[in-house]
């Protein structure tokens, strides 16, 4: 083959170049790309061959090689072109319009490659490159009967055309599989092992198209043994087989062999565990793990998947110890900073973003742009309301992956935190471009869209996701909502049936449609909607939901309480079923069973927030016991931020201002990364203790965690704290912020005030102290010292 492309381009530089320097320099730069090609070097050749281009960009003889190239480099549109180039300088040159022509019937551009072919039949009718050219168009063209005979023309010439044996099976198998083997075993017996190869490829996919599961297995089995070298691909592709056969055993076993072969990698290793995982058991796949682990125990890979592993069974501690060791191996390695990440990962689940933050910077440090430790960071950032930094970093890792679908979706949610609605609309949309289907972005969107009163603009997303194939369940049930907010019943009525003449399998068109009847009052086909729903789905607490609303609204309460009996019956383990079983006792005064309800939720789902919730909200009349129920709550889960700002509430409706200083201290170990928290203790301390110095002290350490802040209310706080901590000058830095953003607030304009009287500022003061006083509706904490100094004033 080196031979004849050697020949026929020599032969078209020969007869097209003259003898003046530049044509001696294309010339030489043509045969030194020749060689380079011929090597392997392709690479090289496309720089020797685009200075002789330069020299004679019409040469023949180049554009043709640069064509080769191209093709090699999996180039088409450059392939293409220089094809093009090629057959319009020599036109007399079949090679390059047969290469052409399959090119457009590739394409399905059936009428350029006809043209190719005619002049290429005329040049030279039974060169085999046309007539495989041919036989494909007139197959293409749905002419069996010629486009075979083409072929076995072809096959007359040369028996051993690969192409053209692989292009007659092709044609044949769908309707006449047996011939189309009997083609492929008589040609893989008569051609040398490599040349068989791909035939061999063909006569798996033909046995495994037709389901010949019998001469599947032997024709692997064939082609692995006909392998100079490891072939773990199809003893890959044999292991599957043997699965899906339920022949678990032999699985096993290849799977073991590829790794244990010498070419078997990590990823043959983890083959093995994966098997054993979905078709043993996860002890074995964990076992099976670890044995690889200790046989190559500085394998970073295999570590973090045991880490991995111990996480899906909550042996949170174990992943902790094996995401440290493969750290601690090589930190620096693409491997060794995944590592990192997750253990940092690991202790934002454990309730310490604080220690998260600091592994990430760590990270950072040693590679700035590290996009997993950017995307964690950026987390945290939202998290603390420091939506710039979030919006800094995720700006710098799309840099690096424009297509992180997670970073989008965070840069979206941190612009529209920001108060950058455009750019945050933009991410989304650049999101949706992405991924059309993305639940989480189309929703968010649209409730952007809604928040800012662009129902037609919201309308138009839902109905392009709709039209373009993109909708999903999740768009249907946006676009019900919408038309509901709208009161556009008859159009919400309309798409909920639409969704429930289709699929619907989990019955989400059928709950939709019981919504919208429910909003126009009609119960009782809102009842049937919603029971029918219910059948596809009964476990659903939604749907149970809505089936006890409407029946309630019928005066059906008995019917109401015999459901959700029955359900809570059947499904014992779904604490929301129970819970609202308990929800229509109490509404029904049967406060006892309700309590016992409510009880076995707990006992069962300690953890369950809820559960303390609902016993509380038995004692509308005891605020001591919906206390012992939130401290309660409170035992089982102390990071709970629900509970202990429900607790909280209690307290400071009671002013017992000493238990509130030790709830939040308890919840800001719990949580020590909470800006609520944080933000509560510092006003509370700063309000109400700021005398004793020592809680002084305690709220300016809690205002400095808090003073990276771009939420205005807490930048009020921080610059309260200040103020008392006697740093006026720093306190008006946070309090004009605070007030521009808060301009009906009369608590901060107070703030404010009290801070510029401080500073000297009579004037500013007196303008903030009026406002507080003058808009306050209500007395707010501190009014009297308010009116006490714009009295001096």
């Amino acid at each position: 083959m080196r031979l004849i492309i050697s020949l026929a381009l020599s032969c078209i530089v020969f007869s097209l170049s003259g003898c003046g320097s530049p044509e001696q320099r294309a010339a030489e730069y043509l045969a030194t790309a020749q060689e380079l090609f011929a090597d392997g070097d392709y690479l090289g050749a496309k720089l020797e061959a685009q200075n002789a281009a330069q020299i004679e960009p019409k040469n023949a003889g180049t554009s043709y090689l640069l064509a080769l190239i191209a093709e090699q480099e999996g180039n088409g549109r450059a392939l293409v072109k220089h094809l093009e180039v090629t057959v319009a300088e020599a036109p007399e040159m079949v090679e390059a319009r047969v290469k052409l022509g399959m090119l457009y019937a590739f394409a399905r551009l059936n009428d350029q490659a006809i043209e190719q072919l005619t002049v290429a039949q005329k040049l030279a009718p039974d060169d085999p490159g046309v007539l495989l050219l041919s036989a494909r168009l007139w197959l293409q063209q749905g002419d069996s009967d010629r486009g075979l005979a083409e072929l076995d023309k072809l096959l007359g010439i040369d028996p051993a055309h690969v192409e053209a044996i692989g292009m007659k099976v092709a044609a044949l198998q769908a309707n006449d599989p047996d011939r189309a083997l009997g083609l492929l075993d008589e040609a893989i017996r008569r051609l040398p092992g490599d040349e068989a190869r791909p035939l061999r490829e063909l006569q798996l996919d033909v046995l495994a198209r037709h389901e010949r599961t019998q001469g599947l297995e032997q024709a692997l089995l064939a082609m692995i043994g006909a392998a100079e070298a490891d072939d773990s691909k199809h003893q890959a592709r044999l292991a599957r087989f043997y699965r899906d056969q339920g022949e678990l055993d032999k699985a096993e076993d290849m799977l073991r062999d590829i790794a244990a072969a010498a070419s078997g990698d990590a990823g043959a290793r983890l083959d093995v565990v994966r098997f054993l995982a979905e078709a043993r058991t996860p002890e074995a796949a964990t076992e099976a793990l670890q044995a690889f682990i200790d046989a190559d125990p500085e394998n970073q890979q295999l570590k973090i998947v045991l880490g991995d592993r111990y996480l899906e069974n909550d042996q949170s501690d174990a992943a902790v110890t094996i995401y440290a060791a493969a750290a601690a191996l090589d930190p620096l390695s693409a491997l060794g900073l995944l590592a990192r990440t997750k253990l940092a990962a690991e202790r934002v689940r454990s309730g310490d973003p604080n220690g998260a933050e600091e592994q990430v910077m760590s990270i950072l440090a040693d590679d700035p742009a590290y996009p997993h430790a950017l995307l964690m960071r950026a987390g945290l950032f939202f998290t603390q309301q420091r939506y710039d930094d979030a919006i800094a970093d995720l700006r710098i890792l799309l840099r690096k992956e424009a297509n992180n679908q997670r970073a989008l979706l965070l840069l979206a949610r941190s612009e529209i935190a920001a108060g950058n609605v455009i750019l945050g609309k933009d991410a989304y949309r650049r999101l949706l471009e992405l991924n059309p289907g993305h639940v989480a972005a189309v929703r968010e969107l649209v409730t952007v869209m809604l928040r800012a009163d662009d129902f037609d603009e919201a309308e138009a997303l839902l109905v392009r996701l709709t039209e373009d194939g993109s909708g999903s369940m999740e768009v249907g049930v946006l676009m019900i909502e919408l038309h509901v907010i709208r009161e556009n019943w008859q159009a919400a009525e309309a798409e909920a049936r639409r969704y429930v003449a289709g699929a619907d399998p989990n019955g989400t068109g059928t709950w939709m449609l019981g919504q919208v009847l429910e909003s126009q009052q009609r119960y009782a086909e809102a009842a049937e909607a919603f029971s029918r729903a219910l059948e596809k789905s009964p476990e659903s607490v939604s749907i149970l939901q809505g089936l006890a609303r409407v029946l309630n609204a019928q005066g059906k309460k008995d019917e109401t309480i015999t459901l959700l009996r029955r359900s809570a019956a059947k499904y014992p383990e779904r604490p929301g079923i129970l819970l609202v079983f308990g929800g229509a006792l109490m509404d029904r005064g049967q406060s006892s069973e309700a309590l016992q309800v409510f009880e076995q939720v707990i006992e069962d789902h300690p953890k369950l927030v809820s559960g303390y919730v609902a016993v509380a909200s038995l004692y509308l009349d005891d605020t001591m016991k919906r206390i012992a129920a939130y401290r309660r709550g409170l035992t089982a889960v102390p990071a709970s931020l629900l509970l202990g700002s429900l607790l909280a509430d209690e307290y400071q409706q009671l002013g017992r201002v000493d238990d509130l200083i030790e709830l939040y201290e308890e919840l800001f170990i719990s949580l020590p990364g909470s800006w609520q928290i944080a933000n509560n203790l510092a006003l509370l301390l700063v309000e109400q203790r700021y005398q004793d110095p020592a809680s002084l002290q305690r709220a300016v350490q809690l205002g400095n965690d808090l003073a990276d802040t771009d939420d205005p209310a807490v930048m009020d706080t921080v610059g309260w704290v200040y103020y008392r901590g006697g740093d006026s000058e720093r306190a008006i830095h946070y309090l004009e912020r605070a007030a521009a953003a808060l301009t009906d607030i009369p608590v901060v304009s107070y703030h404010l005030g009290m801070a510029y009287l401080a500073t000297g500022n009579r004037v500013g003061a007196k303008q903030a102290l009026e406002k507080a006083i003058q808009s306050a509706g209500t007395d707010f904490v501190g009014i009297d010292e308010a009116r006490e100094a714009l009295a001096t004033l």
